[in-house]
């Protein structure tokens, strides 16, 4: 199968490319917090999230649990996502 993080087009490539030039939180060196980013963003750029009228913090320095419809437990932890009313485009990936 192809290598998704060859395809510089795949969502997989594009949250890796955020991560690494475009998210501050790669200094912190919290692997949990880069995979919890990376797997956001994944879905982000899956569902169309560049095209999002409201992208509510996506994709920014702010803290994950700050990015709209994302619901964190006190820990910081996601906890759900819910991602009704972002007028979603394309597929999860597998």
């Amino acid at each position: 199968g192809e290598d998704k993080f060859q395809n510089e087009d795949s969502p997989q490539s594009k949250a890796l490319a955020w991560i690494e030039n475009d998210d501050p939180q790669v200094d912190t060196g919290d692997k949990s917090i880069l995979v919890t980013r990376y797997a956001l963003m994944v879905l982000y750029f899956s569902l169309g999230g560049e095209n999002w009228e409201s992208k509510g913090f996506w994709g920014t320095s702010q803290n994950e649990c700050r990015w709209v419809n994302i619901d964190c437990d006190d820990d910081g932890n996601v906890r759900s996502l819910n991602l009704s009313g972002l007028f979603l485009s394309g597929s999860i990936p597998n």
